[in-house]
C-alpha cells in the first residue's frame, strides 16, 4: 500500500545523489537530513515516500547551487535503470509505442504522477502531472522526467526523434545550454500549460 502521498521507485533518487556526488557534496549527509537510508537507495526495487523525495531533490539543489542539477541526473540515470519501462521502450516497434508504454506504467515508477498524451493534434504532447495535491510538480522533477524519457526512449528504440518544444509552468534557470544540448528544440518556462 502506498502512502497518502504517493511513493516513488528509489531510481531517480539514486541518480541525483550520484550527480551530487560528482559535485562532491555530501550525500551521506544529505541523505539523514530527510531520513533516507543509503540502503534504501540502493536497492532498485526499494519505494521512498513522495513527500522524503521531494525534501531530497529540494535539499540537493539548496546544497549543490547547480541550477540544472536535474538534468544531470537525468545524464546519470543508465538506460536499463527503469527495468519494465526501459524494457518495454527497447520492445517497442515505435518511438509512439515506447511513449505510450511508459506513460500507461509510470504508476510503477511514482505513484504520484502521471504522464498524459495527448494524440489527438499536431504535436502530440507529453505532460508531467501531480494529481496528488496542491504542491505540483517541481520544476526539477519535471526537467527530470521528461529529460529522462526522451533519453531513454532513444536509446531503447534507437531512433534520434526530434521534439518540436518543451513547456514549463515554472521560471526557467537563468543558464539554458544544458536544456537546448538535451531537448534539441525551443524551450518556454512561466507558460500556463
Amino acid at each position: 500500500m502506498s502512502p497518502p502521498g504517493g511513493s516513488v521507485l528509489s531510481v531517480s533518487s539514486r541518480a541525483l545523489v550520484e550527480a551530487c556526488e560528482r559535485l562532491g557534496l555530501d550525500t551521506e549527509a544529505m541523505l539523514g537530513s530527510v531520513e533516507i537510508r543509503r540502503r534504501t537507495l540502493e536497492d532498485p526495487d526499494a519505494r521512498i515516500d513522495a513527500g522524503k523525495v521531494r525534501a531530497l531533490w529540494a535539499r540537493a539543489y539548496e546544497l549543490s547551487g547547480d541550477p540544472v542539477l536535474s538534468l544531470h541526473a537525468a545524464e546519470a540515470c543508465p538506460f536499463g535503470a527503469y527495468k519494465v519501462i526501459d524494457f518495454m521502450a527497447s520492445n517497442a516497434a515505435t518511438v509512439g509505442e515506447a511513449f505510450r508504454c511508459g506513460s500507461r506504467y509510470f504508476g510503477l515508477v511514482n505513484t504520484a504522477i502521471r504522464l498524459p498524451i495527448d494524440e489527438s493534434g499536431d504535436p502530440v504532447t507529453f505532460d508531467v502531472v501531480d494529481e496528488e495535491g496542491p504542491h505540483g510538480v517541481s520544476r526539477p522533477y519535471a526537467e527530470y522526467c521528461l529529460a529522462t524519457f526522451l533519453l531513454h526512449v532513444r536509446a531503447g528504440t534507437g531512433v534520434g526523434f526530434p521534439v518540436r518544444s518543451v513547456s514549463f509552468v515554472h521560471p526557467g534557470p537563468r543558464a539554458r545550454a544544458e536544456h537546448e544540448w538535451i531537448f534539441g528544440c525551443p524551450e518556454h518556462f512561466d507558460t500556463g500549460h
